[in-house]
This record gives structure tokens, sequence and C-alpha cells, in this order.
């Protein structure tokens, strides 16, 4: 079953908000994903290197949030990157 319209804009939203406050977290010139971005590229081969883990309190989040930065330098090793 499809979910409704209003079902997708919810989680829309929840996503967008989410990826902000993750965002938002970054220092200047850092990327930073959630624990579940850092969980699916890890499982597409090589390629995204991560270093340091923060557990950080996100607004409007309830609880503690673990992210990722990621590691730049070796992505611009990488030839094609």
């Amino acid at each position: 079953m499809e979910p409704s319209e209003e079902i997708r804009r919810i989680t829309h939203r929840w996503l967008t908000n989410y990826a902000a406050r993750v965002a938002g977290q970054a220092l200047g010139g850092e990327v930073l994903v959630s624990s579940l971005v850092r969980e699916l590229a890890s499982g597409s081969g090589p390629g995204i290197t991560f270093l340091e883990r923060r557990d950080v309190e996100l607004k409007g989040l309830e609880g503690s949030h673990r992210i990722y930065a990621v590691d730049l330098t070796a992505a611009a090793r990488r030839p094609g990157v």
C-alpha cells in the first residue's frame, strides 16, 4: 500500500529538518553525516572515509544523535573525485 501524500509530506519535512540539524553541527569546511548515511555509504564499496564520531543533541529532536565527519582529504586523493 502506498503511503498517503500527507505521510510523504510529513516524512519529507522531518528528514529535511534532521539533515539541516546535522549540517548545522558542522564547522567551517566540514561535512557531517548521520549514522544511517554512514552505514549506507560504508556498504557501497571503497569510497567515503569517515573521521571521528560525535554524539550530539539536535534542536527539536529527542535524544542523542551520532554523527560522523567525512574525510575530505581522503576523497581528494582518489582519482575521479
